[in-house]
């Protein structure tokens, strides 16, 4: 006798706890729980292995053909016509010697092991960040690095597997949307923030080429490159923000400047920036100047090669007025530092 064909009607409507046969793909059920829960069953008989006897005399072997019930998913997610094709595709290999109660949980084996294997950018950022310590300028560098990965790639990259890191994904972390103090969107990341955005590119770059190197990801060309690559896509830095830098002062004003300087504010901030002018030096150069840099028997102020733009130990003569403006200077006790109260300032 024909069994009755389930109808999408039917798997809706009121039926009594237990397994219904679907009628139309051999073993598949609809399980139906006490609280009036519903599932998809496909039941089967596992395939014999070639050469492999079945019997109960057999041992290990032995069982290995009883029915077995897979599940193929809840309704109403999995609907009766999808359960029917899913219960087919099972059935297709069951008639060709898989097991595909078997073959899934290999597969669920596999993906777990994989899992396990699995770098995520940022701990690959953090990895490559420690093996670098030595290479960062100081630990002020080295937080930044962390910093604007953190802020700007790690929401959009971060859980990704390193190794699944492709030119879509970088260019959502420099074409992500930058939001004003309002919320409204004022442009992308890339534009708005040229320069910051140019710099977590290249500290992509460099993660990503770090994790090749240490077989997290696969050999080949970075997806963060910017030559022949991101530069198809991306306006160059230099036409999108150009850099404006501040009106430099006629020589022949500077004298009279200076005597102004002097006679208007006699506070260390007015003589950092006198100092920085005579010795010709960067504004930070002068901010964070020690004392045990300054020679006064030599009158010679070493600046280490830590605190160089270009990492090179400079050496600067003094005058006899700088020294004097030096001697001059207020000191406080414990504190190291020549210009008091502005490090990290901006002199004026």
């Amino acid at each position: 006798m024909a069994r009755k064909k389930l109808t999408a009607k039917a798997v809706e409507g009121n039926l009594k706890p237990g397994y219904h046969s679907d009628g139309t793909v051999p073993g598949l059920y609809l399980a139906v729980g006490t609280s009036g829960s519903r599932s998809w069953v496909l039941r089967y008989v596992p395939p014999k292995l070639a050469g492999t006897i079945t019997t109960r005399a057999a041992g290990a072997t032995a069982g290995r053909n009883k029915p077995r019930a897979m599940g193929l998913g809840p309704f109403p997610a999995i609907s009766l016509a999808a359960a029917r094709e899913r219960a087919k595709i099972e059935r297709t290999k069951i008639a060709e010697g898989i097991d595909p109660l078997e073959e899934r949980r290999k597969e669920e084996a596999v993906a777990a092991a994989s899992a396990a294997k699995m770098t995520t950018f940022a701990d690959a950022a953090s990895s490559y960040i420690d093996a670098k310590e030595n290479g960062f300028k100081n630990p002020k560098h080295r937080q930044q690095w962390r910093n604007t990965l953190e802020t700007y790639a790690n929401p959009i990259i971060g859980n990704i597997d390193v190794a699944h890191i492709d030119t879509d994904l970088v260019l959502k972390v420099l074409q992500q949307d930058v939001h004003d103090k309002t919320g409204e969107v004022i442009g992308t990341f890339w534009n708005t923030k040229t320069e910051s955005a140019s710099r977590v590119r290249g500290r992509i770059e460099n993660i990503l080429s770090w994790a090749a190197f240490r077989g997290l990801r696969p050999q080949g060309d970075n997806p963060a490159r910017w030559k022949g690559h991101l530069d198809n896509e991306l306006t160059a830095r230099s036409k999108v923000q150009k850099v404006v830098h501040h009106a430099a002062m006629p020589y022949a004003q500077v004298g009279a400047f200076m005597a102004e300087l002097r006679k208007r504010d006699a506070g260390v901030a007015a003589r950092a920036l006198e100092f920085a002018i005579l010795t010709a030096t960067r504004s930070k150069e002068t901010r964070e100047a020690v004392w045990a840099e300054i020679d006064f028997t030599n009158r010679l102020w070493t600046i280490p090669a830590e605190r160089m733009k270009k990492e090179k130990e400079q050496v600067i003569p003094l005058t006899d007025e700088m020294v004097a403006m030096l001697e001059a200077l207020p000191r406080e006790e414990n504190n190291p530092h020549v210009f008091v109260g502005l490090r990290g300032k901006s002199t004026p």
